[in-house]
Order: C-alpha cells, then structure tokens, then sequence
C-alpha cells in the first residue's frame, strides 16, 4: 500500500500537469489579441515570432505577447511615426524627420533579432525595445523605379528571411499589369541583391533550411511550391489551390516541416508529407494574398485582422474538432468576429446564397449541413416558417424575453403562437427624407401625404420656384421615368389592400383613378422639366431619426399614401436570422442568434425596439469635451498676463477653441433624442409585410413580374388609352401568383 499510494499521486499529479498544459495550449490556440483595445486606431500589419515570443507591428507601436500576458504590451512605441507612415518624402523640421525615419511597415527575424524594413528610405532596422538601428540599406534603383518623365516607389507586398537572405517581392513597374511581381533577394551582410527567376509570384514566406514557399500562378492555376534558394528555380509543388479559394497567410511550421496558409475560413497545415489537414477555423470575411501570418516554435498560428491577432493551435494531430456552424446568407463581419473571441469553441462559416432558389432548396431538402440562414420578410421566410423549416429557439430566455421587445409587426413574424422562430438581424423602413431646414425656409408648406399632394407639390414647385432655386428640386421623382412612381404606388397599393389567401386586383376605381391621375401629370416628369439639383424630398430612407448635411437638418418623413381616406403606413422589409430545425447543432446555433440580438449596432436595435427610447451617449464625448474645455482655460490663462502683441491671436484661438467646444457639444449623442422621436412617429404606424406573395423580390417573388409590366407601360409614361391594358396584365399576373400559392 506504501508503495502504491505514491505511484497513485504521481500519476494524478502528472495527470493534472497534462490537464493544464492542455488547457494551456487550448487558451493560447483560441485567444484573440485586440490592440489599442479600442483606445486608439490600430492595424496589425507584420507579425514576427521569435520562439515563443510574438512580435506585432501596429499603427502606433511595436506590440510584444507571449503566452499568459492579457493582451499585448507596447515593445517599441511609434505614436511619432504614424502620421508618416505613407510619407514618401521626410518633413524638413528634425523631429518630423526623425519620426519619418521609424515609420516601418514591414517587420522580419532571423530567429534572434528582430527588424523592420523603411518602404521608402530602404533602411533595414534592428528593433529593441530603447531603439531603432540601422544595419543595411535597400539600394534606391531597386525599391524606386524610374521612368522617362518620372519615377515611383515600388509597393513591397511581402518579406521573408531565410539562408541569411532577406527576399523581397515587390510590384514591377509594368503599367499594363499592375499585379505582376518580382522576387529578390538581398545579401545583410554584403548588401548585394538579385533578381530571382520564378514568375507569377503572389506572396512569399520563409521555408525549410535553404528554401522558401511561394504562392505562385501560372496559366490560371495557382500551386503552393517550394522554392530552392541556391539553385534560384522552384523545386516541389506542395498543393493546388482551386480556383474559388485564395490562399493567405502562408508561413512554414520549422516543428512539422509543413506550410500553414487560410483559406475559405479555414487554418490549412500541408505537413512534410503533402498532407493537408484543417487545423482551425477564422472569422474572416476578407483576405489578400500578403496577409502577414507567422506560426511559433510551438505550432500557433497567428493571423491578423484589423485591429485583431487571431491565435489558433496547429499543433495537435489530426484535424481540428472545432464546432462549425455553417450559414447560409449574409451577416455583418463583426457580428462573426465578435462572437468568435467571445466564443472560440464554436466557428461560423458563411457561404454564399448562390443562384435561384437555393435558399429555399437547401431547406426544403433537409440539408442538416447548413445550421443558419439569413432569409429576407417580405420573401423566403414565410414559406419556411410555415412549412416547419425553423426551429424553435425558446431554450434561449435572453432571445425569447428580447424578442417579446420587438415592435408587434415584427413579433407576428418570428414567433408561431409560443414558439420563437428567428430574430430580426437587419431592418430596411421604407421611409422618405425631407431637407427640413431648406423646406421651411422656402416656405412650401405642409408635407405632401398623398400621391396626388405630391404630384401638386411638384407642379407648383416647377411654376413658383424652380427658376430661382436651381441648386434644388423639390423631389427625386422628377429625376426618375415615370415606372419609377408608379412603381411605388404600385407598392402602396398591395401594401394597403392585399389580405392573406386572397387574390388582389388592381381593376378597382381608386387604382384606376391613381393611373388616370399619373397620365395626366406625366408631363411634370418628362425631359422638359428635369432638375438635377439636391431634392429636398427624397424617395427613400437616409437616417435614423434625423441628420445634418452641412447645416441643413434631414429627417424621416412618412411615405405618401393613395388617398387622404387611408392611414399613412410606413412599410419596411426586414432579414431574420434563423435555425435550420434539421441542423444537429441547434444548441450552439441558438447560441449564436441570442448573440447576435444582443450584439446588433444601436441604431438597428433602436428601429426594432419600441421601448428604447434614452438616448445613446457618444462614449468619446466626455473625454473630447473635457480636453478642450482644459485647453480653452490654459489659452484664458495666458491671455491675462499676455503682452500686447500676443492678445490678438490669442483671442483668436479662444474663439476657435469655443466653436470647436459648441460643435463637439452637437455630437453628445450617438443617437439623440430629437433622433428618437422622430423615428418613433414615424414608426407608430410600421409594418412588415413579411408574407406578401406579391411584394417579395426574391428569385422567384411576385412583384418581379409586376414590376416587368410597371416598365413595358410606364417607363415612357402612362398613355390614358393604355390603362385599361395596363391594369388587365397586373392582374393576370396577380392571378398566377395567387393560383401558385394555393
């Protein structure tokens, strides 16, 4: 028993010490370095490990992190040198020079020491943490190319270091091919160079001893391959890359002897055998071939993205067991990203909608591959909604209680009795816009609320004040044909008068009287009397509540109806997220929707929302104010003990310094309360029509056939003999849509 109770603790503490080194790797293999942390503008833009230390070059410094830092650590600050970052020239004051001189934007190792690379000086520095030294020089005919009448500096898409060679591919100076490259390679220590022989080079990264990887294409093909650095020729092909993917992020793992790249959201490892595995996943929504990834001595792979370093563990066997949920449609990049730094065990990854019906196609089959889908109301949801095509998220009581928030028309349409069947992502209200400021001080009166008040509006515009406003007019319509209003009254009318499993007709006396009244003012749009200036009424929704333009306030205005016997209604068309009821993920899916609600930008969830109504604070406001209100005080200061020749001009900067404080004070709000208001007024009256045959514009949506009628009758106006036509092939094709839904 003595002997065994030792074995037993050794064998529990080393199975401890397995469990947090695994939980190690797994913390360091899913983390998400954030620079500046939203306190400053930052771009990762280089990335260097040396052994286990990870180097970033950010917009304002040289950032350092190694595994149990919270977040990176300024190494080498470069605040100075930002401004003049794309400074071709340096600035003649000293300092500015001097600032000029550290603007890097390329960083490199040798496995020791870390260097940057001057874009345009060509100086190679070494970076500590005190210091940039100079080492070498770039020779000017080589990152300069000289033409007959002028000359430029060649873009350095990418560096790798290898054999004691830093190798550089730059862009030629061809004009007719912008995108074509040409490697070098230049010696540190002799600061010779030479241009390389292979062709059709995309990126570059370092590779085994004496060798680096390419990207290269040729013929329309592009093939990952390795480069022999002696025999200068390109000596085994690694992988093909298909013509849909784009291959990014190459950097070699030293461990495995493997290259790593992205590619279609995926981490790719080819390991020494030309094997490739997926190794993880990234919330990437773009990507360019010279994404400046590295991989450490220990297998992380380091990526970055904006202001982001993704972090992802490429060392373990086998393919990564990541949860992957796939959607199907398209959701703000932020969204993902977000949600993958909070939730780095479970990957999205988006896929496009494709042609036709492939929405609908995909669900109907009961593809359980595809777990999300963005589908548009009015359109796809209806059908899958209806048919049992969504599951029900009600296990997630954050997403039920925010959706029971939701404006009634939006909650007839995500819920079914009990059950929640998606969330609201995007919201389009199909308000119009009025130049408040300039309308009142024109004095033209009360709004138009009806179609027939707007057609008065413009005829009176044309005769009282058009001559003497040339700069302006008074509404989009007079710049568009005459299909382009009769499509929106189109759009009113089915809005107004289509019920559910009823047909629609257009053969009615209010419809029939709206076209005879569009034929007999069609003139009012004809050439005759276009105005191309601003229109103080548009068509269609700018801004949440109201905005500025120059000094002209612009605010929401509710769409015309057909007649002033009907409510003004504002219609809006609305993008719901939802979960595939076949997906075997439906957990993590739900997940991912409650997230997604709780995480839309402010001015769609105020749209949404009918209870919130506080306004939204500019979170840069305080600070701003503060700063200027201490300056101003300093200037008052010294305009007490102020010599005379100085008074005058420091007045002067009170005075500016008051009126940069009285604009700063006009941007306290995100979104304001006069903002608020309005959209609420606006709002009072909103409606989806999220089941409307007629109106969807989907593929195989209703209003794409009407909409072809509105221009083979309108587009060169509405002859009043053509009416009777026009309105008999509306509602035969009204008819056909009715007949398909039944």
């Amino acid at each position: 028993m003595k002997r065994i109770m030792p074995l037993i603790l050794t064998v529990a503490m080393l199975f401890m010490l397995c469990q947090y080194a695994t939980a190690e790797v797994a913390a360091v293999g899913t983390t998400t370095l954030n620079l500046g942390n939203g306190q400053t503008y930052e771009t990762a833009s280089s990335l260097c490990w040396i052994g286990d230390d990870l180097y970033i070059l950010g917009t304002n410094a040289v950032y350092y992190w190694t595994n149990g830092m919270e977040a990176p650590e300024a190494f080498h600050d470069l605040s100075a040198s930002a401004t003049y970052q794309y400074a071709e020239q340096p600035p003649e004051d000293k300092d500015g020079a001097a600032a000029w001189a550290s603007a890097i934007r390329h960083m490199f190792t040798d496995g020791k020491t870390l260097y940057g690379l001057h874009p345009y000086s060509g100086e190679i520095l070494e970076i500590t943490r005190e210091d940039m030294r100079p080492v070498a020089q770039l020779p000017g005919e080589l990152i300069k190319a000289e033409m007959e009448d002028s000359s430029f500096f060649r873009e350095i898409k990418s560096v790798a270091y290898g054999d004691e060679q830093l190798f550089l591919l730059l862009d030629t100076n061809d004009y007719e091919d912008y995108a074509k490259t040409q490697m070098y390679s230049f010696n540190l220590a002799n600061q010779s160079w030479k241009s390389c022989a292979p062709t059709g080079i995309q990126a570059i990264t370092a590779g085994a001893a004496g060798k680096l990887a390419l990207l290269v294409v040729q013929e329309e093909e592009s093939a990952l391959w390795q480069y022999d650095i002696a025999s200068d020729g390109l000596d085994a092909q690694l992988a093909v890359i298909q013509p849909e993917e784009l291959a990014s992020g190459l950097t070699w793992y030293a461990k495995k002897g493997g290259l790593a790249y992205y590619t279609s959201k995926q981490v790719k490892l080819i390991d020494s055998a030309g094997i490739a595995q997926t190794k993880a996943y990234l919330p990437v929504s773009y990507a360019n071939a010279n994404a400046p990834a590295a991989c450490s001595a220990s297998g992380i792979y380091a990526y970055p993205y904006l202001n982001y370093v993704f972090l992802r563990d490429i060392s373990l066997e086998g393919e990564t067991d990541q949860t992957v949920l796939k959607l199907l449609g398209t959701l703000s990049s932020n969204l993902i990203v977000n949600f993958s730094i909070e939730n780095p065990d479970i990957a999205i990854v988006t896929m496009e909608a494709g042609t036709g019906d492939y929405l609908k196609q995909t669900v109907i089959s009961g593809d359980e591959s595809v777990d999300l889908f963005v589908a548009s109301a009015p359109g796809d949801f209806a059908a899958m909604k209806k048919k049992g095509f969504a599951a029900p998220l009600n296990s997630d009581s954050y997403l039920l209680e925010k959706s029971k928030q939701l404006y009634p028309t939006l909650q007839d349409m995500v819920f079914e009795g009990e059950s929640l069947l998606a969330y609201p992502i995007a919201i389009q209200p199909h308000s119009w816009t009025v130049n408040e400021t300039r309308w009142k001080a024109l004095g033209l009166g009360e709004y138009p609320t009806t179609y027939y008040q707007l057609l008065e509006a413009v005829s009176l515009w044309l005769d009282m004040y058009a001559e003497d406003n040339m700069d302006y007019t008074l509404s989009d319509i007079q710049q568009s044909p005459v299909d382009a209003l009769v499509s929106m009254i189109v759009k009113e009318y089915i809005f107004q008068n289509e019920a559910p499993g009823e047909r629609l007709t257009f053969d009615t006396p209010s419809f029939r009287e709206l076209m005879r009244g569009v034929s007999e003012n069609a003139y009012l749009l004809s050439e005759k009397n276009e105005q191309w200036g601003t229109p103080l009424l548009s068509s269609y929704y700018q801004c949440f509540g109201c905005g500025y333009n120059d000094n002209d306030m612009t605010r929401m205005l509710m769409p015309p109806t057909l007649d002033e016997q009907r409510t003004q209604m504002l219609n809006a068309s609305v993008e719901v997220l939802f979960v595939n009821a076949a997906s075997r993920q439906q957990e993590a899916a739900t997940r991912f929707v409650s997230f997604c609600a709780q995480n839309l930008d402010m001015s769609t969830q105020y749209m949404l929302n009918p209870g919130m109504n506080d306004p939204y604070p500019n979170p840069a406001y305080e600070s701003r104010l503060e700063t200027l209100n201490t300056e101003l005080e300093t200037l008052r200061s010294k305009l007490k003990g102020a010599e005379d020749s100085q008074v005058a001009i420091l007045r002067d900067e009170i005075a500016q310094k008051e009126r940069m404080i009285e604009s700063v004070a006009e941007s306290r709000w995100m979104i304001s309360p006069e903002s608020i208001s309005i959209y609420r007024s606006v709002a009072g009256n909103l409606r989806v029509p999220f089941d409307s045959p007629y109106l969807s514009e989907d593929e195989s949506g209703g209003y794409n056939a009407i909409s072809a009628i509105i221009v083979q009758y309108c587009s060169d106006g509405l002859e009043a003999a053509e009416i009777d036509a026009f309105i008999k092939e509306l509602d035969r094709v009204t008819y056909l849509v009715y007949m398909e839904g039944q």
